[in-house]
This record gives structure tokens, C-alpha cells and sequence, in this order.
């Protein structure tokens, strides 16, 4: 993997990047609090950990980073990877350990001492999972072009497939990227109705040209993960069963966000038009 590739997804992994965030969901905010949102993976180096403080979960104008921090993750063997701030000044706030990469079915830990507060979490990977294959089709559906001229703009279903293991419950968050950008939103999936069998996730009414590189990453999370980014999904997506409020956290202190070990992989695939 290149490092143009690596620097990308560092500081694009975690699900509250700039283009996910929201702004029109009035969440809890009677006091200012530390956001911590982070994520270590399989991956070598493709680890972040975000500091901010503010008064609203989704205010990103004034949201104030927090910086000389002390970071550190460790795991169930005694190993401490201290996560040290990124640069250049842009980047306040953001911290990642180069090094660091997670072991299927362990347990992390993550402690952050800010000065004023000192906040922990816990999460534990599952075992490796691996994109099998990536199929594009038309969509049954389209759009009319922005010139008015009635004729129909082609969209297209994005598949991607994956074997779920049958011995464990399985959690998964996906990624989509069409030339570099990341799609907006929150695509998750447990393996309920899918134990042990290979999963199919759709991503629905994509627009793409010629030549356009798809890029999947496929995350395994945990319980803690699923149900963060699943109330978030439903926020996003006016649920009628969520009531607006902060996401369920898994940090332990006076903190909101989350923090998650993972299991990593990626695809990419060219897209030809067909003649």
C-alpha cells in the first residue's frame, strides 16, 4: 500500500471525518465536553486517535483541539504504543503511533491523560475478515441530468462480498471511495441473518464514470462500535425510533465518542463501462 494511500486513510479512518459530519441533528450539549473519536486497526500505521472539546457533538467550527496530550494503547501482553501528535499545525488534536498495528482477538485499551482529565477505553478485535470480490451493476433506477433534457443519468449497486465466521458474532463498518473521496454516511452490518455464510452489502445509486477506481475497506468492530455507529445511521437518517442525544459511548470518564480496535482490509476495482 503507497504512502499517498497510507496518509489517506489516517486521517480519513474514523466515522466522524469532515465529510460525515453533521450539523442539523440537535444533540445533548448542556455542557462542554472532551469528544474522543478513535480507531486503531490491523493495519500498520492506520491508527488516529482525535482530541476535541466542545459543547455540541457535531460543532466542528468550535470545537477546540486538544493538544499535549499523553495517548497511549496497550494490550492484553503488556505492550504500550504511546500515540504522539500529528503534524503539521492543521492537524491539532490528531495523534497516531506509526508502528501500531492490532492482533485479531485481543483486547485494547486506551488512555488518554489531557492535563485536566484522564479518560479510558476498552475494545476488542475479532477474528480477520477479507473481501472476497467487488461487482458493479446498473441500478433498476436513475436520475434526470441537470440540463433538464429528460434522458436519465445511469446509477449504479456497488457490492461488495465477505465470509462471516461462524464461531463468533461478527460486527462490520464499511467504506466507500470513488477516486480518493470518501462517500458520507454510516454502512454497517451484523451477522445475524448472515452467520457463517457470505455476506453481499450493497451501496445503492452510486454515480460513476469511466475509469472511476471503487475503493471498499472493510472494518470488523465490536458490539460497543456497531451500536455507536447505528444510532448515529439512524440520527442521519431521521429514525423514528431514535430520540436525539449524544451516541451510546464506550469512553469511561467525562467524555463522549468512541474508541474501537478493528480488523482491516481493502479492495479496489477499476470501473469500464461496458460496450
Amino acid at each position: 500500500m503507497s504512502k499517498k494511500i497510507i496518509y489517506i486513510l489516517i486521517l480519513s479512518i474514523f466515522a466522524l471525518s469532515s465529510c460525515e459530519k453533521v450539523i442539523d441533528v440537535d444533540l445533548k450539549d448542556a455542557e462542554p465536553k472532551i469528544v474522543v473519536e478513535g480507531q486503531i486497526t490491523s493495519e500498520e500505521g492506520v491508527n488516529l486517535v482525535s482530541l476535541t472539546k466542545t459543547s455540541n457533538f457535531y460543532s466542528s467550527e468550535s470545537a477546540e483541539k486538544i493538544v499535549g496530550a499523553i495517548v497511549e494503547v496497550s494490550d492484553e501482553l503488556g505492550n504500550i504504543f504511546t500515540l504522539d501528535e500529528v503534524s503539521p499545525e492543521d492537524s491539532l488534536g490528531l495523534y497516531n503511533n506509526k508502528d501500531l498495528a492490532v492482533i485479531s482477538n485481543h483486547k485494547y485499551k486506551l488512555r488518554v491523560d489531557t492535563g485536566t482529565e484522564v479518560l479510558e477505553s476498552f475494545s476488542e478485535t475479532s477474528s480477520p475478515v477479507k473481501i472476497d470480490s467487488i461487482s458493479i451493476e446498473v441500478n433498476d433506477f436513475g436520475s434526470k441530468n441537470e440540463d433538464g433534457d429528460g434522458s436519465e443519468e445511469l446509477h449504479y449497486k456497488i457490492t461488495t462480498y465477505f465470509l462471516d465466521n461462524a464461531e463468533e458474532a461478527n460486527f462490520y463498518r464499511l467504506r466507500l471511495i470513488i477516486n480518493g473521496e470518501y462517500m458520507s454516511g454510516f454502512y454497517i452490518v451484523e451477522d445475524r441473518f448472515f452467520n457463517g455464510n457470505t455476506i453481499p452489502y450493497n451501496f445503492n445509486g452510486i454515480a460513476l464514470e469511466d475509469q472511476d477506481e471503487v475503493w471498499i475497506e472493510l472494518m470488523g468492530i465490536d458490539e460497543a462500535n456497531y451500536n455507536y455507529f447505528y444510532t448515529l445511521q439512524r440520527l442521519i437518517g431521521n429514525g423514528q425510533d431514535i430520540t436525539p442525544g449524544n451516541p451510546p459511548t464506550n469512553i469511561e470518564g467525562n467524555a463522549i465518542g468512541i474508541f474501537g480496535a478493528s480488523t482491516f482490509d481493502s479492495m479496489i476495482k477499476v470501473f469500464h463501462i461496458e460496450e
